[in-house]
């Protein structure tokens, strides 16, 4: 074996496979796949337990709601991309720097418009953001209540455990806990930045970012097999779509008369973007439509 695919086989791999099992969890959670994807059925499956828990809402001075929404705007515009490349029918595994560097971005701030909900005057910076949004997961059921599974999972530097408990999350269809493992291993793997206490999936995705576009890019040329580009396209794709619908979700249900104004949102977005470069969000405007059908 060559010195290339010794470190494909020991670097890459096990985050093909820990991705991977993401999205599987997800698809069978919460029928969150993107390809001949139906909003109507895929929703329902993230957002009705929302309903059946105690709601608050919060309200927000303009530019506090200014704030969430261009988040929330960012993240579809990244989304967009993404998919857009990851479609383009010649790169292959040439671009997964590119499609992780989308990837995150776009996950990134969807977070950001969460974590906005949850603290208005979060700091500028990711890591700021990230330590908030973590902060919360492992702290403050209030919030936590309207994220789902495995999104609230972290792992705690201090006590050293994953919560929360990975059997008591969700109901588990047999066999489907094999996919933890591989998720968990990446989770304790992180390497804490500054005072970091709690590890998240978000710190995963970012380091798995930095790995692929800075640390080890010349392994992308053994990114070759259908079935290895193919694994990591669909994850990522199929993990953002879901992460995207939580965060539309969170912000439509907590923010003060949330779903109009993420419709709002949306359509300032997608106005300039169709009549500029002919671009279509109609992706996202299926999804709204599926929440303007939820009787809250």
């Amino acid at each position: 074996m060559s010195y290339g695919n010794s470190q494909f086989q020991r670097i890459i791999l096990p985050h093909e496979q820990a991705l991977k099992s993401m999205r599987d969890l997800l698809v069978n959670q919460y029928h969150c796949q993107t390809q001949n994807r139906v909003d109507s059925a895929t929703i329902p499956f993230i957002i009705t337990p929302f309903q059946n828990r105690a709601r608050f809402t919060k309200t927000f001075n303009t530019a506090e709601e200014n704030a969430i929404l261009e988040a929330l705007k960012g993240g579809w515009y990244y989304q967009y991309m993404l998919e857009e490349v990851l479609n383009h029918p010649s790169w292959g595994g040439l671009s997964m720097p590119l499609n992780f560097s989308l990837f995150y971005h776009s996950i990134l701030l969807f977070m950001t418009a969460m974590v906005k909900i949850i603290n208005p005057n979060v700091g500028s910076t990711s890591s700021a953001k990230i330590r908030t949004f973590n902060q919360a997961i492992s702290s403050s059921p209030r919030y936590t209540n309207y994220i789902v599974f495995p999104f609230q999972t972290y792992f705690d530097l201090s006590g050293s455990n994953i919560s929360p408990a990975w059997a008591n999350s969700i109901n588990w269809p047999y066999g489907l806990t094999n996919h933890c493992p591989p998720i968990e291993a990446q989770l304790i793997n992180i390497t804490p930045k500054g005072n970091d206490q709690v590890i998240s999936l978000i710190n995963y995705f970012r380091s798995l970012r930095e790995l692929v576009q800075y640390q080890q890019v010349p392994l992308v040329s053994y990114l070759y097999g259908p079935s290895v580009v193919a694994n990591m396209k669909n994850s990522l794709s199929e993990i953002l779509y879901c992460f995207s619908v939580n965060a539309e979700s969170f912000v439509g249900t907590i923010m003060s008369n949330g779903f109009s104004k993420v419709q709002t949102a949306l359509s300032t977005l997608a106005v300039p973007l169709t009549s500029n470069f002919n671009v279509s969000l109609s992706h996202v405007q299926d999804r709204l439509n599926v929440y303007s059908t939820i009787s809250w």
